[in-house]
């Protein structure tokens, strides 16, 4: 993964989420109180014939602590599948 963020809902559908668009990067909100989308940016290469595979999960709390709790959590399961 290159870059994520999280941002509001309202702009994912505008202009406001990238801070520099001729390099492909993204506005950073570290956390939002409000309804919020997730937004990453892959560079990947692929072949003819080829494909890639990605995982993504949501995670969401009351708290700062729970959310990264769970993230935690979910982190460590995925090392282990790999």
């Amino acid at each position: 993964m290159k870059e994520y963020t999280a941002m509001p809902q309202w702009k994912v559908f505008t202009d406001q989420i990238w801070s520099s668009l001729q390099k492909g990067s993204l506005n950073y909100h570290p956390m939002i109180k409000s309804p919020a989308a997730s937004i990453f940016t892959i560079k990947m290469t692929l072949g003819s014939h080829e494909s890639g595979k990605m995982d993504t999960w949501t995670i969401s709390g009351t708290n700062k602590n729970e959310i990264l709790s769970m993230e935690q959590a979910l982190l460590k399961q995925t090392e282990r599948q790999q």
